[in-house]
């Protein structure tokens, strides 16, 4: 779990994070290959704010920096969970949100093509990650169908 405390999201450090995962201080082969799908984002001290998460506006930028300082999401983050897609929704431009009546969660709905440019501009750093850990083709491929499928986006390419 890597929590980004208010602090540094508010102030964009993204210092803490790069000191411990920046591609020069990875490991490589089987020990980075065991780092795959284990990464949660969290931020930490927003309690207060009304807005969920992906609307703040701090919070947003914080994301679209680390996005673009250190784009390796795709490798790292566990599809289990709405890292990513907290991550996705923070960088995407245009979101809407819908909030039935009677219903206790809103919806959030994201321009498909805007979404197929964020994807589509993931794919070279989590292949360098996963050719870094010595990855076969057949394993990159099942990551990418995994990242695919975890978008509810159709998978329908065939295997190597």
């Amino acid at each position: 779990m890597l929590v980004f405390p208010r602090e540094e999201v508010e102030s964009q450090n993204l210092g803490p994070l790069l000191r411990r995962f920046a591609p020069d201080k990875l490991p490589r082969g089987r020990d980075l290959g065991r780092m795959m799908n284990t990464f949660h984002f969290a931020v930490h001290g927003f309690d207060d704010d009304p807005h969920e998460v992906y609307a703040i506006e701090s919070v947003r930028r914080y994301y679209q920096k680390l996005q673009r300082d250190w784009p390796y999401a795709f490798y790292f983050c566990d599809l289990g969970g709405e890292s990513l897609m907290m991550l996705t929704m923070c960088c995407m431009g245009n979101l809407t949100g819908r909030k039935r009546e009677g219903e206790a969660l809103a919806s959030v709905e994201i321009d498909p093509m805007e979404l197929l440019r964020f994807i589509s501009g993931n794919w070279g750093p989590m292949n360098s990650m996963c050719e870094r850990a010595g990855m076969s083709e057949w394993a990159i491929y099942e990551r990418t169908g995994a990242i695919m499928r975890y978008y509810g986006l159709p998978f329908d390419v065939p295997g190597p």
